[in-house]
């Protein structure tokens, strides 16, 4: 069967000029690995809304696959995130002034969730792509967690739910967040469709 690519990726927030998950998600979309069918989904950095829109899009297209993609702007390297969790706690609002506190993501519901992409490899590829990598245990607190927590509650109820996972990206070269060596958003493109590559 023909893989189906799912990629999202978010809007601005917190002042930055532009959300390399976004420019990533759409370059992805528009220009897949070969013999797979994408779509992508730019989505709000609003809690609960950024999951509503990405469930959506999960119906419609009925991917096999979905890659969250969102900006860590404090790192230095690709995080493949592991584990989704049941928390959320921020001291800044989302991009509708939301900002809860030591509260559950999904009331009453688990821990949390390991993606079900594999991990592993998706870093294992992106290293030789010579982009600096690892495997994360979480992905925060803030909205990034919110909607892969969300995002693989729903999913778990489902019979054959599709495959999926979150990666934060960093500054890119020309963000003012960017470290000195930050990689050119181009760079993190490739090795990130070379590693969609490996799995699809």
């Amino acid at each position: 069967m023909r893989s189906r690519l799912l990629v999202s990726g978010f809007d601005r927030f917190g002042g930055i000029s532009s959300n390399p998950s976004e420019l990533i998600a759409g370059r992805l979309a528009s220009d897949p690995p070969k013999g797979v069918l994408a779509e992508g989904v730019v989505l709000p950095t609003v809690f609960g809304e950024a999951a509503r829109i990405l469930l959506g899009r999960i119906e419609t297209f009925r991917p096999t696959h979905v890659l969250a993609l969102g900006l860590g702007r404090q790192l230095r390297e690709v995080h493949v995130e592991r584990f989704a969790l049941n928390f959320a706690d921020t001291e800044h609002g989302d991009n509708a002034g939301n900002a809860p506190r030591e509260s559950q993501v999904v009331q009453g519901g688990p821990a949390g969730y390991f993606a079900s992409l594999p991990v592993r490899k998706l870093v294992e590829r992106l290293v030789e792509e010579g982009v600096a990598a690892r495997s994360s245990t979480t992905a925060g607190t803030f909205v990034c967690n919110d909607l892969f927590f969300r995002m693989m509650h729903a999913l778990a109820a489902r019979p054959d739910p599709p495959f999926a996972g979150f990666v934060h990206v960093p500054a890119v070269r020309g963000m003012p967040e960017a470290a000195p060596d930050a990689p050119p958003i181009e760079t993190l493109e490739r090795a990130l469709r070379r590693a969609l590559e490996a799995i699809l």
